[in-house]
């Protein structure tokens, strides 16, 4: 395959996962508002899922891939 064969470039694959992660973090942010007020869990355990989601995006860090 030649380089000009590429359906994504680096810069491109690099916006693609900026969106991703923007799109990811403002559904779990609506999914932490419906534990807080739809099923009243506590700050505290909110807490723990977000930082768990924070490690999560560290470990993953772009697009999911069967790779990945």
């Amino acid at each position: 395959m030649r380089a000009s064969d590429k359906l994504i470039s680096n810069g491109q694959n690099q916006t693609i996962n900026n969106i991703y992660k923007d799109e990811v973090k403002s559904l779990f942010d609506q999914f932490t508002k419906e534990l807080k007020y739809l099923r009243n869990l506590s700050e505290r355990t909110i807490k723990s899922y977000q930082e768990a989601f924070d490690r999560w995006q560290i470990h993953v860090g772009e697009i999911p891939t069967e790779r990945t």
